[in-house]
């Protein structure tokens, strides 16, 4: 084990953080630690004097930074965090610092602006996770809004006069604890090569905490589902790369392609059985053809019409399964029509987009197209993942796998890019809902935040902050302005307003939206 790895400890914030220590990482820069992000990293460490949390980062500070503060042991602990909290705001012009306040897990003494670097963090800080890397900054509340940050913050004795908008009160919280509890036991060796077996384990739990939050069909603040939203918000929008984004898409969309070859080689070979005309079976004969080819300009809505009408028609007609026995039900036999027509046009896509890439010998980022197209797929991963598996015979019996969750299958027998989607989702769902509730507003936003915050608590957006803070309200709502007085809980996420949604062109704003930039109303409060 390394100093560093002695220094700083096990923890995911402490480990993420070793690659700081090289000056380049996977292609991106890196930028040197502030006193913060030491501070942060070595919180879980253990300090015989507390005093120490702050004065033992000093010495691992760059030679060019500054240290906000001098080792003074005649420092009481409370003074130093607030003369390190102080100087720290002051020197920032952001609000980083608030992200790392636990609100009623610190001491009461301590103002609830201050950390207390005394308490051990639970969870994974949302604003600064990939704190090393220059060029990513993975939330922007506000976008590109410009504020006025001169006096956002202004600090009065123990008081943080802090200037923000109130975007909405939690009126109900949720523990996804059962879920992540049943998305560990997926994610183990035992299911690694079978996806639907994995995603079966965690999804009735998912669908539990769906409706424990009973939300609407679709998510207004963006216009999705609301499963999508709650999945996303799960992970903290954390979504896969590019790649493993188009290669999970491509390969259901390649796979609902080749069921419906599949299904027009089972036409024809019934046609031929049937003894149907010549000419008719020689168009099914063309048709099949054209796909084998990826001729671009095959016509599949056509093809997809007359496929199924055939078969519609036809009982027990579909791809022939060896050793597997027949579905009880006969809508089982088939991708629905739908979800085929939805998959070939993204499989078009994403077969011009290779193309592109080959042209120009580059891996592209991933688009707005590329991200919508894979929520899309998700969307019906989670409709169906855990759809009955059909055993027969009991003990080691094979079981049949319905049509639509073999979109998720690797036909070689490998690892596929779907088990490694479910890998990275589960990886970071299991990173930031952690110590985590769910929660949801009076004006229907859903978010992530500190497991130990209360129906009550409002949700604010304060000018210099990446991401929104939970407030608990210490003052009567006939209060305003400068009257009213907060204790911070903690940071949160809220999906749909994270990249500066709040703020997009009006004509890209959805009429259905909770919550829009133009409506906030922006005042100074207190923060004690």
């Amino acid at each position: 084990m390394s100093m560093l790895q002695i220094a700083f400890g096990q923890a995911a914030d402490s480990m993420f953080a070793l690659t700081m220590f090289s000056p380049m990482s996977e292609g991106y820069t890196r930028r040197k630690p502030d006193l913060l992000d030491l501070l942060r990293l070595g919180r879980n460490r253990e300090a015989t004097d507390d005093r120490d949390k702050v004065f033992g980062m000093l010495g691992l500070l760059p030679a060019d930074e500054k240290a906000v503060v001098v080792p003074d042991y005649s420092m009481d602990v409370m003074e130093l965090y607030i003369h390190c909290a102080r100087d720290i705001l002051a020197r920032s012009g952001d609000l980083r610092l608030l992200s790392n306040c636990l609100g009623p897990l610190q001491k009461p003494s301590l103002p609830s602006w201050v950390p207390d670097w005394r308490v051990q963090r639970r969870t994974a800080v949302l604003q600064g996770f990939d704190w090393g890397i220059e060029e990513i900054t993975t939330y922007r509340l506000n976008g590109t809004q410009v504020f006025d940050s001169s006096l956002a913050s202004v600090l009065s004795g123990k008081t943080l006069h802090q200037r923000g908008a109130y975007l909405g009160n939690v009126v109900s919280t949720h523990s996804p604890a059962a879920f992540l509890q049943a998305l560990s036991v997926g994610s183990s060796k035992f299911y690694y090569r079978r996806v639907d077996q994995r995603w079966n384990t965690f999804a009735p739990e998912f669908r539990k905490l769906l409706r424990s939050c009973t939300l609407p069909e679709l998510y207004k603040q963006t216009g999705e589902s609301s499963q999508t939203a709650l999945l996303r918000t799960l992970a903290a929008n954390r979504l896969p790369s590019a790649e493993y984004m188009r290669k999970f898409v491509l390969g259901a969309a390649t796979n609902a392609r080749t069921q419906l070859l599949s299904l027009l080689r089972s036409i024809r070979h019934h046609m031929i059985e049937q003894k149907k005309d010549p000419a008719q079976s020689s168009f099914v004969k063309d048709l099949i053809k054209q796909m084998k080819n990826d001729d671009p300009s095959v016509d599949y809505s056509s093809i997809l019409a007359f496929s199924y009408k055939y078969a519609e028609q036809t009982p027990g007609l579909g791809p022939g399964r060896v050793g597997f026995r027949q579905p009880k039900s006969r809508k089982d036999e088939h991708i629905p029509p739908e979800w085929v027509a939805t998959l070939l046009a993204i499989y078009t896509r994403q077969k011009e987009s290779l193309d592109d890439e080959a042209a120009t010998s580059g891996v592209k980022e991933a688009s707005l197209q590329d991200v919508k197209d894979f929520l899309t797929v998700c969307d019906l991963a989670w409709s169906i993942l855990d759809y009955p598996l059909y055993s027969f015979g009991g003990g080691s019996a094979q079981a049949w796998v319905p049509a639509r969750q073999e979109l998720f299958q690797d036909k070689h027998g490998g690892i596929s890019v779907a088990a490694r989607v479910v890998d990275k989702m589960g990886s970071n769902m299991l990173t930031f809902s952690s110590a985590r509730v769910v929660f949801k507003t009076d004006n229907g936003l859903i978010g992530l935040g500190p497991d130990y915050m209360s129906e009550g608590d409002e949700v604010w957006d304060l000018v210099g902050g990446e991401v929104p803070f939970l407030l608990s309200p210490e003052t009567s709502d006939s209060d305003h302005g400068d009257r009213r007085r907060y204790r911070l809980v903690g940071e949160c996420y809220v999906h749909g307003i994270m990249s500066g949604e709040l703020w997009e062109d009006e004509t890209k704003q959805s009429a259905t939206r909770s919550l829009r930039g133009k409506d906030l109303k922006f005042e100074t409060i207190q923060i004690v």
